[in-house]
């Protein structure tokens, strides 16, 4: 009976309520808050190599020779480098993840950069676990979906395990679903409470967009100044997460897992890191054939955008004179009498595309005595209205 009555009365340890983990994950960044911007703001110099090869690309018609053979050169180049500076990005990434994580373990005496370089060692262990948490998930996804939500609240805390139990590769996996085994429930509840925290914080920062109008500057200006509040404030969810396992580890107490950590086991997942960077490399192949297709179709939409621009100020014109002009000479001014209707007429942006002659410029002629006119220009790959090739515009139609 006694025993019986024991049994009964025994209750199921219950993880910290989300709020006192939201509070304490919030003295905790508080109190290693110039670090974690420190190892913030060198996420943000691994993303400069990225942003200058994209800058560099949306600016080359400015600088690269109008020669088929040099801008495929180019073109490779670019695109090469694009992919290094997005490993680049990706290295330092997973580097400010282990340093944070190492933060919380014990360096707080060390300072940023000590951080970062102890980080380095962690790096492909921390990859594999995040590999084979990615192939795990999505063989149980392919069990319609559902598997797949419930496996990623399992795995949660692998990178946990590694950091602060040193649990490797699949070992690291299996002792993060041991810690949330009968807490599936609580753990997705207290993640969701976060996400919803997250929601209203952004939400209320948000409330002075309704009275700005989005073709403003300021619009701009307020709309990134919010986006800069997510990055400061995203460390707070890899804290609140630190919260919860060190909740599940003093619930759980000492593991049954066994940590494997075989030459065997590495092999495996180094391969699955080298298959990644094949199908990198694959996408990267693709990003080559179609980066010249990409500024083909950068090219067209400024001669678009040129074409109507010119369509507006010939309107102008006959409105003002009563004709339109006898002639246009691209580059230079659009004027009558001293009043200017247009400060340079664009010209065609050059190399010429696609079937396109070669040095095409666009043609203008007057018709009807100056009640019409004829402006014929060239689309190299066309879009969703226009395909390409040349047509010839006037003021009732394109043809």
């Amino acid at each position: 009976m006694d025993n019986n009555q024991t049994g009964q009365n025994i209750i199921k340890p219950k993880i910290s309520s989300g709020i006192s983990l939201v509070k304490k994950s919030l003295l905790i960044y508080k109190e290693n808050f110039n670090k974690i911007i420190g190892f913030y703001l060198v996420l943000l110099g691994g993303f400069v190599p990225l942003l200058i090869v994209m800058g560099v690309f949306l600016f080359s018609d400015f600088f690269i020779p109008d020669h088929l053979i040099v801008q495929k050169i180019f073109v490779i180049i670019l695109a090469l480098l694009f992919f290094v500076s997005l490993l680049f990005f990706f290295y330092v990434n997973i580097l400010v993840q282990i340093s944070i994580l190492l933060l919380l373990k014990d360096t707080k005496k060390l300072k940023v950069k000590e951080i970062l370089k102890k980080s380095i060692k962690y790096f492909w262990p921390f990859l594999i676990i995040n590999l084979a948490m990615g192939v795990f998930v999505f063989l149980w996804s392919l069990l319609f979906i559902i598997p797949g939500i419930i496996f990623v609240f399992y795995y949660i805390f692998a990178v946990y395990t590694f950091i602060f139990d040193g649990y490797r590769s699949t070992s690291a996996l299996k002792r993060s679903k041991e810690l949330v085994k009968n807490y599936w429930w609580a753990v997705v509840g207290r993640v969701l409470l976060l996400v919803m925290v997250f929601w209203v914080v952004l939400a209320v920062l948000s409330i002075p967009l309704w009275f700005i109008s989005e073709a403003s500057r300021l619009f701009g200006i307020y709309s990134n100044f919010i986006d800069l509040v997510a990055f400061v404030l995203s460390p707070i969810g890899i804290i609140y997460y630190y919260c919860i396992y060190k909740d599940l580890v003093e619930i759980k107490g000492q593991s049954k897992i066994i940590n494997k950590d075989t030459k065997k086991n590495i092999t495996i997942w180094l391969m699955a890191v080298f298959g990644g960077l094949i199908v990198g490399l694959f996408f990267l192949s693709l990003f080559v054939f179609k980066s010249g297709n990409l500024q083909i179709q950068i090219r067209d939409d400024i001669r678009l955008e040129q074409v109507d621009k010119i369509q507006v100020a010939l309107d102008t014109y006959k409105n003002t004179v009563g004709v339109y002009p006898d002639d246009l000479i691209f580059g230079e001014i659009l004027a009558h009498r001293g009043e200017i209707f247009m400060a340079s007429v664009p010209e065609n942006p050059l190399p010429s595309d696609g079937d396109c002659p070669e040095g095409f410029e666009y043609i203008y002629l007057q018709k009807d005595s100056g009640f019409s006119y004829e402006l014929t220009f060239c689309l190299g790959g066309g879009n969703e209205q226009l395909s390409a090739g040349l047509y010839t515009l006037s003021p009732e139609k394109v043809e």
